[in-house]
């Protein structure tokens, strides 16, 4: 089994910094173009499957991922993490009223949650449930493209590599439009690409 994660394309709040997490954003014209370029690549690798969160940037990436020949699965389990009151601010507004922050995320982990937001821990149980229920349902021939977000990508990636979730949340990084490769065969996954960004050349 082949499955492809591939993160939204850019939003005017990913350039501002600003803390997206279940607001609606949709792509602007940086994020439609990537997932154009995206497209491109996928016009090379094929998949059977489409599955997407039910936030508008993810859908809107697997829209022009999928130039609506496949239809596209929504699920809310693959939605990015909540952030509760802090989603609308900027990151450096957050930390100006919060100095000690980075030192209480330290001391709690995945534990520690934004408030009236999910920890990294509630967002990986949600998210790796219903990725490891999508796996289970296909065939071992299948080939899935998922499109969500960058936190639920990198704890299905931490999931599958038996990495700590807190680890992988904080370390990987994950590129508007990039592209990550996976094989499963029924017993062992294999990581073929992570954050692979697609840039085609194109001769004039």
């Amino acid at each position: 089994m082949r499955i492809y994660l591939v993160r939204h394309g850019e939003t005017d709040w990913n350039l501002e910094m600003r803390i997206q997490g279940q607001i609606d954003v949709p792509l602007n014209v940086s994020g439609i173009n990537q997932a154009k370029e995206c497209a491109l690549f996928f016009r090379q690798n094929s998949f059977d499957y489409v599955y997407s969160s039910r936030l508008k940037r993810a859908i809107e990436t697997a829209e022009i991922i999928t130039s609506g020949k496949l239809s596209i699965r929504k699920y809310q389990a693959f939605n990015e993490r909540s952030f509760g009151t802090w989603e609308t601010f900027l990151w450096s507004e957050i930390h100006q009223k919060n100095p000690d922050l980075r030192e209480q995320w330290k001391l709690l982990g995945r534990q520690y949650h934004p408030p009236e937001g999910e920890s990294i821990l509630e967002m990986t149980t949600r998210v790796t449930r219903k990725f490891r229920e999508i796996i289970d349902r296909h065939l071992i021939n299948d080939s899935l493209l998922i499109v969500a977000h960058g936190g639920p990508i990198k704890v299905m990636i931490g999931n599958v590599m038996g990495i700590d979730e807190y680890v992988v949340y904080n370390r990987l990084e994950m590129h508007n439009c990039c592209i990550n490769i996976m094989e499963y065969d029924g017993d062992t996954f294999k990581i073929e690409r992570i954050n692979y960004v697609h840039r085609p050349v194109i001769n004039h």
